[in-house]
């Protein structure tokens, strides 16, 4: 998955992770992508931005926990990495903002999960 996007609450199920991955002692091959700033482990994610309180789930990993939207231009991509054994698996988010009415001016968030 990579892109430009304008999203608002989007969310990218079952990307293939290449490996097998073990989070909480589950072996897990898909993560899927919310554009709210985090991603779940299996082949769906809620389309909410407050997966951790929602209690929904115990295979989230989030670096924001928020209702963001990714700004005109702006990127969610997603990358496999390294050699067999050494994989790492990244999930960028580019140029997103929080979601606000009026937007807030000078808003960039621009960060990672690994």
């Amino acid at each position: 998955m990579q892109g430009d996007s304008t999203n608002d609450d989007a969310s990218f199920n079952a990307i293939n992770l290449g490996f097998t991955f073990y989070f909480n002692g589950t072996p897990y091959t898909q993560v899927s992508v919310s554009s709210n700033g985090f991603i779940a482990f299996g082949n769906s994610v809620s389309s909410s931005y407050n997966a951790i309180s929602a209690g929904s789930s115990n295979n989230v990993v989030a670096a924001l926990n928020h209702d963001i939207e990714g700004q005109f231009g702006a990127e969610l991509r997603t990358k496999r990495t390294g050699t067999a054994g050494n994989y790492v698996f990244v999930v960028q988010w580019t140029g997103y903002r929080s979601y606000e009415f009026p937007a807030i001016i000078g808003d960039d968030y621009n960060f990672q999960i690994n």
